[in-house]
């Protein structure tokens, strides 16, 4: 499939675009609750996590696709141009950000905006392989009736980055991560969380 047949299947419209973008509303509106995207959302070999931009971002918007295989990065970032019309750039001048994998270091290097203007921060998505792994977090905080735990699919070492980046809200990154199956979590950046270690004792 060529690169520009791939990109009209992955262009969101219509009721596919409202699907992608309630399920990454609820998400965030719900920290910690897993949903699900459109089953046969995109063509093969279009990684789940690019629903962000896809789903959000046009003309006007900017983006960085990061990950460690770089010809794979290059051609989801010429997708996502194709597809939205948006500008690819660095990670700290992107309004949207997708990680191929949660990697720590790459969290710093993004916009969190200012008490005065929060809206400035970058909006994040991380491909992970199954939400069902990883460290286990407890969430807490704006649309979190109770504390509870929950696997992120990613490691500790990255949520205490993410951690850093959102200790003084409004300002932060709002997250969404998302497995290798569509499912969908997310994190905004209101939402306290403490990292666990294998026996249940707080990381920092």
């Amino acid at each position: 499939m060529t690169l520009h047949r791939t990109a009209a299947g992955a262009r969101l419209q219509g009721d596919r675009s409202t699907a992608v973008f309630r399920v990454l509303l609820d998400t965030l509106a719900r920290p910690g609750m897993v949903q699900a995207l459109p089953p046969g959302l995109f063509p093969p070999g279009v990684a789940p996590a690019l629903a962000l931009p896809l789903a959000l971002a046009d003309l006007g918007t900017s983006f960085c696709i990061a990950s460690d295989d770089e010809a794979e990065a290059a051609a989801q970032r010429d997708l996502v141009a194709l597809a939205t019309d948006a500008r690819h750039t660095i990670p700290y001048d992107a309004d949207i950000v997708v990680l191929g994998r949660p990697d720590p270091e790459a969290v710093g290097g993004l916009r969190s905006g200012s008490d005065e203007l929060p809206e400035a921060a970058a909006k994040l998505a991380v491909q992970v392989e199954d939400l069902g792994s990883g460290a286990t977090v407890v969430l807490d905080g704006p649309g979190v009736a109770a504390p509870f735990a929950v696997t992120v699919g990613a490691p500790a070492e990255f949520m205490l980055a993410l951690c850093d980046r959102n200790e003084r809200p409004p300002a932060g990154i709002d997250t969404w991560i998302v497995d290798r199956r569509g499912r969908v979590l997310g994190l905004p950046r209101t939402t306290r969380i403490t990292v666990l270690d294998g026996t249940g004792t707080e990381v920092s």
